[in-house]
């Protein structure tokens, strides 16, 4: 078995597996949090091509993800420039390309969604949008028949999925309506679009009375775009949306710290019992994964918080037995799923289908690694419950699927079980290329192996 201490060669497409070498958790540390939100990088980048004028985003996340969507703009004519953190972004001032173009886009569903809407809102053109095979799995059709419904031109896919053809003549106004329990990634995709059409749009969300699902989502795009200068008129319960055409302005703007990925950072501590003080916390985020603090607090963390500082102690033993919605968090559906391995009591998800159509279908990843690990399991299409381990795991190699969020929920497991092995490590750059570093901080080496 050979092993290597580069934690950079984790990240190598060829790395077949990973393993824990070292861990020595440290008891209290410090963590300065400088991770940027992929989230807020992409729809600031969107935002900013279409802008009228020259935008600067900084801290610019770097990722899979985002420079994918790099890529893409570029290759359909946005003028970019990234020196250190910053990214200098040339706008269009209105629809992007009316050239012709093929856009790749990787495995980035969010870039791949805002794309289909934007560019149908120009006025000449060809466009085939394509990505890899994990995208092509992940349908759009929501969103394809939405923007179809008030389009002067046609949208052409198979199965609603990559390959997809745009040929754009513009968009008109009217109102159009989408479902309240689909992803928000088709809404912000309309949202972000819809000011670029010839006559106002209204959008409504089916027939709701509470905020719907992927709430915390839909209000960072409202954010991102008033940034930008428009501000839709809304209703409280985000049920509908009326926004005039205008033109985006350019501005500088700021992409706050990560939640999405800090959440890793606060698994660490509750697993290994141990107290965290994370500077550059940003109290006043709209980010959804914020609200996973009030989980952990359900599992017996002790969590302080001030406006940019959150100190987080985890428990001698993770507490379970109780039930928590996470229709604005799914993205921690696999890290509480890891956590109520070693919980107290089974611990059940609700609200969490969107996951099934991710990267992959989440919930079956998630059953299919704890069974492997001796965990029970019981699943329905929005919801999954475990059980805690009754014994501590036996050597596995742990399959990821693809997913980078399987990956590090399951790596950051391992660290409390080394006989774990984590395949395909290297697929978290999608999201957090210094994952693997993180983790070195806080106490834990891992190294590549062959299995």
């Amino acid at each position: 078995m050979a092993l290597t201490s580069s934690i950079d060669e984790l990240l190598l497409p060829g790395t077949k597996a990973c393993k824990v070498v070292t861990c020595s958790p440290h008891q209290e540390l410090t963590y300065p949090w400088r991770v940027p939100s992929k989230s807020l990088s992409i729809r600031g980048l969107i935002l900013a091509a279409l802008a009228k004028g020259t935008s600067t985003l900084s801290p610019f996340a770097r990722s899979q993800d985002t420079e994918a969507c790099m890529n893409a703009l570029t290759s359909l004519g946005v003028w970019l420039s990234l020196r250190d953190d910053q990214l200098t972004v040339r706008g269009c001032g209105g629809p992007l390309s009316h050239g012709n173009s093929e856009v790749y886009v990787g495995g980035s569903g969010i870039t791949l969604r805002f794309l289909i809407a934007t560019l149908m809102a120009g006025s000449s053109g060809k466009h085939v949008l394509t990505g890899n095979e994990s995208l092509k799995q992940r349908g759009s059709g929501t969103l394809i028949n939405a923007v179809n419904k008030l389009s002067y031109g046609s949208i052409q896919a198979h199965h609603d999925s990559p390959p997809i053809t745009l040929r754009p003549q513009g968009l008109g106004g009217g109102t159009v309506c989408l479902p309240a329990t689909g992803s928000s990634q088709f809404l912000s995709a309309f949202l972000i679009a819809a000011p670029l059409a010839d006559a106002p749009i209204t959008i409504r969300l089916g027939q709701l009375e509470d905020p719907p699902h992927g709430a915390s989502y839909i209000r960072l795009t409202l954010e991102a775009m008033a940034a930008f200068g428009i501000t839709p008129h809304v209703t409280p319960n985000l049920s509908r949306f009326y926004l005039k055409p205008s033109c985006y302005q350019s501005c500088d703007y700021l992409v706050e710290p990560d939640m999405s990925s800090l959440c890793y950072l606060w698994m660490w501590a509750a697993l290994h019992g141990v107290t965290i003080t994370v500077r550059n916390f940003h109290q006043g985020s709209l980010q959804g994964d914020k609200n996973f603090i009030a989980v952990l607090k359900k599992m017996g963390c002790q969590i302080e918080l001030s406006q940019e500082t959150m100190v987080i102690s985890g428990p001698r033993k993770l507490r379970g037995g109780f039930e928590v919605a996470m229709q604005d968090m799914p993205d921690q559906m696999l890290t509480l799923a890891a956590l109520a391995a070693v919980s107290s009591a089974p611990i059940t998800m609700k609200d969490i289908g969107v996951v099934r159509n991710h990267e992959c279908d989440r919930i079956a990843a998630a059953e299919t690694v704890l069974k492997l690990i001796g965990c029970r399991t019981q699943s329905t299409a929005s919801s999954l419950t475990v059980w805690p381990l009754d014994q501590p795991p036996k050597a596995q190699a742990l399959p990821t699927m693809g997913d980078h969020r399987v990956a590090m929920s399951f790596a950051v497991l391992a660290s409390k079980f080394p006989c774990l092995h984590i395949k395909s490590p290297w697929v978290v750059a999608k999201t957090f290329p210094a994952f693997y570093h993180m983790l070195a901080d806080l106490g834990c080496g891992y190294a590549k192996t062959e299995l």
